[in-house]
């Protein structure tokens, strides 16, 4: 019977330790791969979950403004308050549109430690406290701004505090009159934009 070389079986140890050597080393780069994934996916489900509980209340703002503005005819500015006027009411409850003449009104208001922007509609043709409407719309927001809105003024104006100066002294130059066709409104907070909608409207 012929006996096996001792150096050859241990040149297959060795080469079987290499082996394992390297399969643990694939696993390891394999784990830590697998680990970034993972990191990524509860980075984005949590980006994604956070995203869920702002977007419907920023979505409700949106639609609403868009209403608001798409049916006016004529505005009115002030330092903490935007009134619109036309044909924009809509059922408080359903919202389906009723077509009435109304006066909406966005106003900072300070309840309690916190600036609110309130929204506040009255139907015109029919004045009575049951035709007055009222909801908090978004904390913090201190200033409506609503100008006339031309594609260059993002390139003119690169910084959002220079777009807010900027709007702000075209409404102070034109305080009150009909609602542009291309119109920008946009709600501040002290120190950023909260919210804004750029809409062509006819």
């Amino acid at each position: 019977m012929c006996k096996a070389n001792p150096a050859t079986k241990l040149r297959r140890s060795g080469w079987t330790m290499l082996e394992l050597l390297a399969s643990l080393a694939l696993a390891a780069l394999a784990s830590v791969a697998v680990m970034g994934v993972l990191g990524s996916l509860a980075a984005e489900r949590d980006l994604h979950a956070e995203r869920a509980a702002v977007e419907p209340w920023r979505r409700q703002l949106a639609e609403q403004l868009r209403w608001d503005l798409a049916h006016a005819e004529r505005y009115a500015w002030s330092e903490r308050q935007l009134v619109l006027a036309g044909p924009a009411s809509r059922d408080p409850v359903t919202k389906l549109p009723l077509h009435r003449p109304c006066e909406i009104v966005y106003e900072s208001r300070t309840i309690g430690p916190r600036a609110w922007l309130v929204r506040t509609e009255r139907q015109t043709d029919e004045p009575t406290n049951q035709n007055v409407f009222g909801e908090l719309v978004l904390p913090d927001v201190v200033e409506v701004l609503l100008v006339p809105w031309r594609d260059e003024e993002d390139d003119e104006f690169p910084t959002s505090q220079a777009m807010r100066q900027r709007s702000r002294d075209q409404a102070r130059e034109h305080p009150a009159g009909a609602v542009p066709d291309r119109v920008r409104c946009s709600l501040w907070s002290a120190s950023a934009l909260v919210h804004e909608e750029v809409l062509l409207r006819h």
